[in-house]
Parts: structure tokens; sequence; C-alpha cells
């Protein structure tokens, strides 16, 4: 049997509509509103590789649908899992493979099996240490799911798989049954970290990170337009702006916080030199975020605003 390990590298076929669906039992009634579609989560992650989707990365597996809290948990682990077969595994020469599928069925103990399984890529060897993007995709990801994480570094590629009851990725936990998402409107009063990021995944994990932190929470925003209504009706102490937003940019964020004294930071996938013109001097950090050196960052950042700043 494969030892239990999570995968401890630094990791950052349309759809068939007729398939049978496999649904939760209880309480989907009460979270229809706000269930995600499990294959979007890898193809989310796996964006910047779009020409090789469906071509290189092949995805199978029956509709699902699960509910937010677990698809942040699972966002994460394949923004790692991404992130690594970039740099090192399979998508980090011209004729890897990553095939991703995933099953359910009726098993009390492990009725969800998600594999992610890399061929054609570089040797891999077994890594000498731990880091955060294995306690995000192996412990972590266990506790959270109450399953089980095992990660066979073969050296034709990476295996990486999760099981877990399928209730875990399905039903929401009572006690956030009808609770929303991003947290309650902000109140006009309080200042906060504003949160523009349209990776709705990443968005929750950043907010999920300055929450534990103690850090009040504005947003996220996914778009420039909602972030400028949340200035409008709450002035941030700080702002964490993700440079692109899909079509746009956060640049008219970045031109009204700069106007109104408050500090930001950027985060991006391009590198420094990259970003436009209303983001030249403001900190900046490569996705994927280390957690260490984010919140150091903010922490810094925070500081950097005087009691009372306002407009220019």
């Amino acid at each position: 049997m494969p030892k239990k390990v999570g995968c401890a590298r630094r990791l950052g076929a349309g759809r068939d509509h007729n398939a049978p669906r496999c649904k939760s039992r209880r309480r989907q009634t009460a979270v229809s509103a706000r269930i995600v579609d499990l294959e979007e989560l890898p193809r989310a992650q796996l964006a910047h590789f779009e020409d090789l989707l469906d071509r290189r990365i092949l995805l199978d597996g029956p509709a699902l649908h699960i509910w937010p809290g677990a698809a942040k948990k699972l966002g994460m682990a394949f923004h790692e899992l991404a992130t690594n077969a970039g740099k090192y595994g399979a998508l980090s020469n011209n004729g890897g493979q990553v095939h991703i599928t995933w099953q359910c069925g009726s098993g009390k103990d492990y009725g969800f099996v998600f594999d992610w399984r890399e061929i054609g890529g570089p040797a891999v060897e077994t890594p000498k240490r731990t880091g955060f993007g294995s306690l995000v995709s192996g412990s972590m990801l266990e506790g959270r799911l109450s399953g089980s994480v095992e990660a066979d570094y073969a050296p034709e590629g990476l295996r990486w798989r999760l099981r877990c009851p399928l209730g875990m990725v399905t039903e929401a936990p009572e006690e956030v049954v009808g609770a929303r998402d991003t947290g309650p409107e902000p109140d006009g009063d309080s200042e906060g970290v504003l949160v523009v990021e349209d990776d709705a995944l990443l968005a929750l994990a950043v907010a999920e990170m300055l929450k534990n932190e103690g850090f009040h929470v504005i947003g996220p925003a996914h778009s420039a337009d909602r972030a400028l209504t949340l200035i409008e009706r709450t002035l941030p102490a700080l702002a964490v702006l993700d440079v692109n937003l899909g079509k746009q940019t956060s640049e008219p964020v970045a031109v009204e916080l700069r106007r109104l004294g408050v500090p930001f930071l950027c985060v991006s996938a391009y590198s420094s030199d990259q970003m436009p013109d209303a983001f030249p001097g403001a900190p900046f950090l490569p996705k994927p975020l280390e957690e260490r050196s984010f919140l150091g960052m903010v922490r810094a950042r925070s500081a950097d605003r005087p009691k009372g700043a306002g407009p220019a």
C-alpha cells in the first residue's frame, strides 16, 4: 500500500451533460444555490495551460456538484498540484500528460475517489522535505475531509489520490447551511483589508488566511467595478490586488486607492516588470502565494498608512 504523504514539493474531453449526477441525499436543497461543478475546479487551476486542456490534460468523471467549503479545500490542493506539474512534472516539457479522474459511489468510508496521474514528464524523485503545499494537499486535506491522501512518486510520474466519504464533498455541514460565502457587507464604519481577486477559490483562500490572522476582510471582489463599489462604502486600510482580472486589470482600483492614500500590494502570475503603469513601486508577490510571505507583507504594508489618512 502506498505510504500516505502529501505532495511535498512546492506546488501555487468536454463534459457529458447527460451523465448521471452524484447527489447528496441530505440538505441538497439548502445548498443548491451555492454548489460548485467539480470539473471546473481543476480546469480553473489549469487555466494558464488552456491550450493543453483536453489534449495533454485529460479529465474524466461523472458530473458532480460539491459544496463551496469542500471546493475551496480541493481547489487549493489542485492549485499546488498544477503549479508542481508546470515547474517539475508532466507539464514542464513538451510531451507529458496529466490524467485527472474521479469516481463516486456508495462506499461508507471512501465513496469519493479523485486521482491526479502524471506520465511522460521528467523522472520523479521523492521530495526530501515538506512545505506548505504538503500541508494543503496532505495532512490538512485529510483532516478537513476525513479522508486519506496518497502520493506515489514513481519515476514515470507523480500519482496523487484523495479518498474520502462522498458526503464530505457533497453535503454542507449544518453550521454553514444558509451562510454567505463572502461574509457580511461592510458596515461603512470599520476598516479592513480589501481583497480583489477573480479566481473565486484563491479569493476565498486569501480571505481565510487574513481572517485567521485577525484582519477584517472587505469582499472579496471579483471585478474592478465591484471593488470600487466596496471602496465607496468602506474605506479600506489596505488592499490586496490581483493585477489581472479576466479581460480587465485592477488598474482603476489602484488609481483610486492611490488617490485615497490607501496602501496596497499586488499579486500576479506575471513578473513584476510586466505590471501596468498604475502599479509602480507597489509591493509585489508572485503566484502561487506562500502563506508566510504573504501575511508578512500584509502586516508590513498595513503599517504604511498613517492614522486618519484620506484623499490626496
